[in-house]
This record gives C-alpha cells, structure tokens and sequence, in this order.
C-alpha cells in the first residue's frame, strides 16, 4: 500500500507528510476494519479521503451505539435514590443490632412504600394549580367524604377542601393503622382493601373498601378529642 500511494518502496526515502499520512490511514483502517487488502488506494489523495471517510464512520457508529447504550441502561434518578435509601435502611437495622426479623420488616415496609409511590403520583398533584387539585381530588374522593356520617349534610365547599387534603396511604398486610387507646391525630377512609378493628373488650369488626364509599375509621376519637376506643389493622387475607 506505501509503494503503491507514494511510488517508493523506501518508507524513509518520501516526505515526512507522506509517512504521516499513511500512518494515519492504517491507524483508520484498524479501528474501522476498512479495507486491509479489500481496497488499494493508489495516491495520497485516495489515502486523505479515505481518512476523512473513517473518520466520520467513527462518529457515527460513536453517536449510534452512544444513543443506544443510554436508553438500554439509563437508570431510573428515583430508583438510584430509593437503592441509597435502602442502604441507609440496612445501616440503620445493623447498628442498632435488631433482631433479624424486625430488620427484615422494616426493610420490607420501605420496600413496599417504595413500589406504591414510584409512579410519583403525589409530585404530580401537588404541580398542579389549586383548581386543578380541587377537580381531581373530588373525582376521587368527594364521595367518599360526603358519604361518610359525620360529613353528611355538609356544602360542597367543605367536602372539597377536606379532600384537597387528603394523603393516599398504603398499609402492608398485619400493619397496625392505630392501636386502642392511641390519641386521635388522622381521620381515615378506607377506599380498597380491609381493615380489622379490635376494641378493648375484645369486640371485632371489619372495615372494608369494597362495601361502597363512606368507609371512615376513626372518626369518634379524630373529631370528640378522646382517645381511640379500638385498634384497626390491615387484613392479612
């Protein structure tokens, strides 16, 4: 390929820009796999264009597989931030030297928050304008409140600044809502899934979303100040 670009055979017998130039056509050539006997290049006008031509292959092929490997493992910024948190989790449970099972809960209760908020529904209601809020928290739930007895009868101003306020909450099974005799600090709706309620006495009663809208708990003790005259706790079945 030298002798037939330059017309000599002696590498050290043509001009220095010559050498240069075919270094870097041979170098182009090993990291494009162009040519290697397949194409001959007869003068140094053919070697530079080619060079050119291997040249932006590379950045090419640089910008397709560049594109491609960012969409196979791009990583999620919420999922990096939740395996951060879950160290800090596991460091926590290490130190304080819980036992085994305890730990375990816990890290499955973050687990669990984890899987039901990733969707990032909550950053999304609280962008929107306040009206906004209004109509999507109503379509949620305005049927809950207002079927719910202590808010029977109330305008439909109240109802919907109470749902504006309202936080969805994701209970894992066996967990303990409140327990009896707890001081009231939230009125809850329970709008799928079951709650088990167990007084002092030893009184049972369930709780459950899918017996229609209006299914409150707690409201006795949120809304006379007393304290909680019953436990609720998420079914397990």
């Amino acid at each position: 390929q030298f002798e037939r670009a330059t017309g000599n055979a002696d590498f050290s017998a043509v001009y220095e820009w010559q050498r240069y130039v075919l270094s870097l056509y041979l170098s182009m050539s090993g990291m494009t796999a162009f040519g290697y006997g397949n194409v001959i290049l007869s003068t140094t006008v053919e070697l530079v264009y080619q060079i050119f031509i291997a040249f932006l292959q590379i950045v090419f092929y640089a910008f397709v597989l560049g594109t491609l490997m960012h969409y196979i493992v791009r990583v999620d910024e919420a999922t990096v931030a939740h395996k951060e948190w879950m160290k800090s989790v596991h460091t926590y449970c290490a130190k304080r030297k819980l036992p085994s099972a305890l730990a375990e809960r816990v890290r499955t209760y973050y687990e669990f928050q984890h899987r039901k908020h990733s969707s990032g529904s909550d950053a999304i209601f609280e962008q929107m304008p306040n009206a906004m809020r209004v109509r999507v928290a109503s379509a949620q739930f305005f049927r809950h409140v207002q079927l719910a007895w202590p808010f029977r009868g109330c305008s439909s101003n109240f109802v919907e600044q109470v749902v504006v306020a309202l936080k969805m909450r994701y209970l894992m099974p066996g967990e303990v809502l409140f327990s009896s005799g707890e001081g009231a600090r939230e009125l809850v709706w329970c709008v799928a899934g079951v709650l088990e309620t167990t007084s002092k006495d030893g009184f049972r009663g369930v709780v459950r979303g899918d017996h229609g809208e209006g299914q409150v708990v707690g409201e006795v003790a949120f809304l006379v100040g007393v304290l909680h005259p019953y436990g609720a706790t998420a079914s397990c079945d």
